[in-house]
């Protein structure tokens, strides 16, 4: 299943070069630990973030489609009917995946770069953790930009990702895994978008221009 969706700033070319930096930066060996098997911490038996996060997001979709649900597609308007009947599912799902360090926040202004060296540091790693394989890079490419990718560019900005991994020693991972996981990170990442954008909404009560999903691709 594929979707393509508009973005938010920029051109196409421009935003996949500057992301694939963004991408390489984030996966710096000095930066990035191991991937592993087993639960993250948000999928841990005792945690009750999983629950607080299916009901933050039950209480603020109907915001999320009071504002936009006009202005997205069906199909993502079939994926957030989906997290909200199968949010555990997805968690339980993950729970048996991989894990990793994420940001937990990467977009384009907690990245700073340096023209002249061309170098670029990822900034505000406060709420970095341990979770989903492919997390930060689902979520970075559903905010970034303004023409619709193509399955393809998305799997070509995801494998940049990938490769980071493989560079920094995590073994017994394959790409074909990795855009498995990818697939089931960009559900969250979603989630999370559909959480941040109706607490905003909720916040300023007001109407914002047309927002879509980002980069989606399941």
């Amino acid at each position: 299943m594929s979707i393509n969706v508009s973005f938010l700033s920029g051109t196409l070319q421009a935003n996949r070069n500057t992301i694939k930096k963004y991408l390489q930066a984030l996966v710096k060996k000095d930066q990035l630990k191991k991937t592993d098997r087993g639960e993250a911490h948000t999928t841990q038996k005792n945690s009750g973030l999983p629950k607080f996060t299916y009901s933050l997001f039950l209480s603020l979709l109907p915001i999320f489609k009071k504002y936009f649900w006009n202005t997205i597609s069906d199909r993502e308007k079939e994926i957030a009917e989906w997290l909200s009947v199968h949010h555990f599912a997805l968690y339980q799902y993950l729970g048996t995946r991989p894990v990793t360090l994420n940001h937990n926040d990467f977009r384009l202004d907690n990245v700073f770069f340096d023209r002249e060296n061309n170098d670029i540091a990822v900034i505000d790693w406060s709420g970095a953790c341990k979770g989903p394989v492919g997390y930060d890079p689902a979520y970075v490419n559903m905010s970034a930009g303004n023409t619709p990718y193509t399955v393809e560019q998305i799997r070509d900005l995801a494998t940049v990702y990938y490769q980071g991994l493989v560079q920094g020693e995590v073994t017994d991972y394959s790409l074909d895994d990795f855009l498995n996981d990818y697939r089931h990170a960009q559900l969250m990442a979603y989630r999370a978008m559909i959480i941040i954008v109706g607490s905003l909404e909720m916040e300023k009560n007001q109407k914002w221009p047309d927002w879509h999903a980002c980069g989606l691709s399941v």
